[in-house]
């Protein structure tokens, strides 16, 4: 059950880097395009919010691991 459940968590990690990934081509993207500021400043927050939660996710992923 534990391992289970540690397997879906790591499957949810890597979904979630792979979304800072798309955020991160999408705002050089919009950069290089010359989409309104609005625009990237909102991708902005959102790609460095998302950077954090991946951060974050992983340390406490790494951290239950080790606890066994």
């Amino acid at each position: 059950m534990e391992k289970v459940l540690i397997e879906r968590l790591w499957r949810i990690f890597d979904i979630s880097i792979i979304v800072v990934i798309a955020l991160s081509v999408t705002l050089l993207v919009a950069m290089l395009v010359g989409i309104e500021c609005k625009i990237c400043d909102i991708l902005v927050l959102v790609m460095v919010a998302s950077v954090i939660w991946v951060a974050c996710f992983g340390f406490v992923l790494t951290m239950i691991e080790n606890y066994k």
